[in-house]
């Protein structure tokens, strides 16, 4: 079964929160494949470690990492209007925590069918940990980068 998402980016540098409707992969273990990819696309494309810690310290690596997930997804699609958010049955935010050693955090809220609002499903907590927990569950390709030095949460 299929299901769309909003996805909301928050903090990435100057911009604005983004909203995108992710009509499908919109289930925790698809979604994490699709984050996991945006990653590791950003990160090849960065210069190398930051100086404010691994792996984002510089706003162009965090646009690049929107960007990525963007433009590697088909059919997804930046909303303006988050009435929209009626027809998704999950919400992710991803916010900035620059001073955390871990500077993307996630959150996760799903709409459950007769619901009348949704319940959170996860975190905050660190995207990578995200990423790596449903990894194991939805067997997600070996897409995430590791961080020298530092471990995740199971």
């Amino acid at each position: 079964m299929t299901s769309c998402a909003i996805v909301s980016f928050h903090g990435f540098g100057e911009l604005e929160p983004t909203h995108c409707l992710l009509p499908r992969h919109g289930e925790p273990e698809a979604a994490a494949r699709c984050l996991a990819e945006a990653l590791a696309n950003a990160l090849a494309n960065a210069d190398g470690p930051s100086d404010k810690g691994y792996p984002f310290g510089h706003s162009q690596t965090l646009a690049e990492f929107m960007a990525a997930f963007l433009n590697g997804q088909r059919a997804v699609e930046v909303i303006h209007n988050l009435k929209l958010e009626a027809t998704a049955t999950y919400r992710y935010r991803i916010s900035v925590m620059e001073r955390r050693s871990e500077q993307l955090w996630l959150e996760c809220w799903r709409l459950y069918p007769g619901d009348p609002g949704w319940k959170r499903r996860c975190g905050p907590m660190p995207l990578r940990a995200f990423i790596h927990h449903y990894r194991r569950r939805g067997q997600v390709s070996q897409h995430l980068p590791q961080a020298p030095n530092q471990t995740l949460a199971p």
